[in-house]
């Protein structure tokens, strides 16, 4: 019984930590405000979509000058992080990251998505080695794509907002130049560092987003 008993809860809890499926139309977005939620520097995203689309922005964070998209352009699932200098004098820094393979089959992808992530060393202890970019998996062919850097890209400094599926139009690194509003389903978001699980949105644009 005892067996039992711890087994429930670690089920409950595993449940607990996964973010909801979510529907999105082509023309909406959601707005996630976690508490307490440090969106700077370092972070590790984790999510699963499923499209037919070959354009739309899945993820999407700003900040006074750095922003960071997901988003979808030509079947291809894209990474751009940019980072300008504080002055603008030393230029622009960041990273592109583009996969090789079409992503809209309507197969369910899972994505890892880096930046400035400290890799674990042995006994899981902090290593040294950062890493920038992301990794695909595509569970039904058993493939997986890795487009990484390490790089250290000092100074990301985003909002803790983050855009899910879409953005609205009044944010300012975007106007005139974002792709399209999402069309398909994202599922399982979770980012590693503040061991948060997209659950609670606090803007559902329209109200349009549906559950699975």
């Amino acid at each position: 019984m005892y067996c039992l008993a711890v087994l429930l809860v670690v089920l409950t809890l595993t449940h607990a930590k996964k973010s909801p499926c979510f529907v999105f139309p082509g023309e909406t977005f959601l707005e996630f405000r976690p508490a307490n939620f440090n969106n700077s520097h370092m972070v590790h995203y984790q999510l699963e979509f499923q499209t037919i689309a070959e354009e739309g922005i899945l993820m999407y964070s700003e900040g006074p000058d750095d922003y960071e998209a997901l988003f979808l352009s030509q079947g291809k699932l894209i990474y751009l992080l940019t980072n300008p200098s504080p002055s603008g004098v030393e230029g622009t820094s960041g990273g592109l990251y583009v996969s090789e393979a079409q992503v809209n089959n309507d197969t369910w992808f899972k994505v890892d998505l880096w930046r400035n992530w400290e890799k674990r060393g042995r006994g899981g202890h902090r290593g040294t080695v950062l890493q920038t970019g992301m990794e695909i998996r595509d569970p039904s062919k058993n493939s997986l794509e890795t487009h990484i850097d390490h790089i250290n890209h000092r100074g990301v400094l985003l909002d803790p907002v983050v855009y899910v599926g879409g953005i609205k139009s009044s944010l300012t690194h975007t106007q005139g130049t974002a792709p399209p509003q999402f069309e398909g389903r994202i599922r399982r978001i979770h980012e590693q560092r503040n061991d948060d699980a997209f659950e609670h949105y606090s803007l559902n644009f329209d109200n349009k987003v549906k559950r699975c």
